[in-house]
């Protein structure tokens, strides 16, 4: 299946989560950022990362609550590993009007370690504050 195909295959959520599965599968139609905590690991746990990440389909209402495929988590060796989705516009300039358009969306799968996901790295920011007594009034959630 390609991605005029995918098209008619549904609208919204339905479709965002058909051309997820068909751009990670096939890496056709996306581009794809291997991070510097992916790439310290070698050429060949990279190729190993990236196939897990174009095979994984292990998703399940409390990974994947949206139900859009767009975000996966595997662990490799010791390692957990992110991949996630981002829609921009055409130019990389701003966040795509609509995700489901492929005439107007450029899809970004990112493949990372767990720590170098923000929302990851902040907690591990304020865990830290907070062991050396640097309490602040702020929340990192």
């Amino acid at each position: 299946m390609d991605i005029l195909e995918a098209r008619h295959l549904g609208t919204g959520k339905v479709l965002r989560e058909r051309l997820n599965d068909l751009a990670r599968q096939s890496l056709m139609d996306c581009r794809v950022v291997i991070t510097q905590g992916i790439q310290s690991l070698g050429d060949a746990a990279m190729a190993d990362i990236l196939q897990a990440v174009q095979s994984f389909d292990a998703f399940t209402e409390d990974n994947d609550p949206d139900g859009e495929h767009d975000f996966g988590k595997i662990t490799y060796e010791s390692h957990d590993v992110f991949s996630k989705w981002d829609y921009y516009d055409l130019d990389f300039s701003m966040h795509s009007a609509d995700p489901t358009d492929t005439t107007v969306t450029a899809r970004v799968l990112t493949i990372m370690l767990a720590e170098e996901y923000w929302p990851v790295r902040r907690r591990m920011i304020w865990n830290r504050r907070l062991d050396f007594g640097l309490e602040g009034s702020g929340s990192v959630d």
